[in-house]
């Protein structure tokens, strides 16, 4: 068995002073992007203080080489608090970033706060409904705009988006309203080892982050071909969250071994497909690879046949271009899209951005609305999130043309 400390050759909580020692940046860093031909809207927001990953890697010298297989890859900075922030302060920064995002989403995409029909929320940790009506009330969403929230895990800004579809069959006339759909998350709420890295993994810190997304569109310019929801079996191909984890390198049966407040679990993730070679790393690999050996990793090649070849779904068989995020990971899509047997030259896509960001609930809608430009008419769109290596929300769309 060999140790994740032992692998990287160096004490962990020499990462801390290179954090500390980081240049301070932007409060609040937001981003907007837009399609107005097809009225979709985006706007993403980072705050705390702006750590560049290149700088980090740069102080990190001549440990790159040994550390390189462990280095998060898709995100240029990771964003944390400084050391002695008061809770309250906190959460004031928090609320003020994703209203710092709601207010530019409302003002450049010309769109009202006032004009919204539904205001979808989601977050990486359950929070209550408390957060979620503050921020909507200092955005200045009007209280009787229909809302609702999802709460539970990486997957809740996936799932969120499934859910509006889910509502629009309720309630057909939402398709033409302005849908507006956020995530969000806040290091602050996190659990207490995502502050701590001597908890195991050395990146801990990269792996969360604070950031929140939000995007403005009318269901009908994005139909729904179908969706997804799957909260997969323990141990059957799916992992939970976990702090520390050692590894037996039999290639033929990875075995994963997970310590958790005293307790051990030995879970043995499924043989790699042949010409394959699996080589576990730090947690957020291990969530993918647990979740293409059950039944998500199915979901997704039914997710691509749905869209690709079925002559029955109703919609014109084109490329499924695939946008997935979590916490950084290495290569998560690139294996997701081997796995599942899907043609690169079907991921348009591919290896544009791969997986960006680094806040838990928020990184797949972050990494959505980061394509909105490029989206065309008849362009078929997969938003997938993964959740604490045991539930996958995924939602394929139809780009279409806006109604007049």
């Amino acid at each position: 068995m060999v140790n994740v400390g032992e692998i990287l050759k160096f004490p962990i909580d020499e990462v801390k002073p290179i954090i500390v020692e980081a240049p301070r940046g932007n409060k609040i860093s937001t981003e907007f992007r837009e399609n107005r031909e097809l009225a979709i809207y985006g706007a993403s927001s980072y705050w705390g203080l702006r750590i560049p990953t290149l700088e980090i890697l740069s102080k990190l010298n001549g440990l790159l080489q040994p550390l390189s297989p462990f280095v998060p890859q898709g995100f240029e900075a990771i964003y944390t608090y400084p050391e002695g922030l008061s809770e309250a302060d906190a959460e004031l920064w928090e609320v003020q970033a994703a209203v710092n995002t709601l207010r530019t989403l409302s003002e450049r995409s010309g769109i009202g706060l006032d004009e919204i029909g539904l205001f979808a929320f989601a977050c990486g940790t359950p929070i209550g409904d408390q957060y979620a009506e503050r921020i909507a009330h200092e955005a200045g969403i009007p209280p009787e705009c229909p809302r609702f929230e999802v709460s539970t895990a990486c997957n809740s800004g996936a799932r969120a988006h499934a859910k509006i579809y889910e509502m629009v069959e309720q309630h057909p006339e939402l398709a033409k309203e302005n849908v507006l759909l956020m995530a969000h998350e806040g290091m602050r709420r996190l659990i207490p080892s995502a502050y701590d890295t001597t908890k195991g993994d050395p990146f801990s810190l990269s792996n969360f982050g604070n950031a929140t997304a939000a995007m403005i569109f009318r269901p009908e310019n994005m139909r729904r071909i179908v969706s997804i929801t799957e909260e997969l079996e323990d141990g059957k191909g799916a992992l939970a969250g976990t702090e520390t984890y050692t590894i037996d390198k039999n290639p033929d049966t990875p075995l994963v071994q997970i310590f958790d407040d005293g307790m051990t679990e030995r879970i043995r993730l499924p043989t790699p497909p042949p010409g394959m070679r699996v080589s576990l790393k730090p947690i957020h690999t291990t969530f993918a690879l647990g979740m293409l050996g059950g039944k998500g990793g199915r979901n997704v090649i039914d997710l691509h046949d749905k869209t690709v070849s079925d002559p029955t779904s109703g919609f014109e068989p084109n490329p499924l271009v695939l946008i997935i995020a979590h916490q950084p990971s290495d290569g998560m899509l690139e294996k997701i899209r081997r796995v599942a047997g899907i043609d690169s030259g079907l991921m348009p896509f591919l290896g544009k951005y791969g997986i960006y960001g680094n806040s838990s609930g928020a990184t797949s809608l972050l990494a959505f609305t980061k394509f909105i430009p490029e989206f065309k008419p008849g362009m078929h769109i997969a938003h997938l999130g993964l959740g604490a290596g045991f539930q996958l929300s995924a939602t394929a769309l139809e780009i279409g043309q806006v109604s007049s």
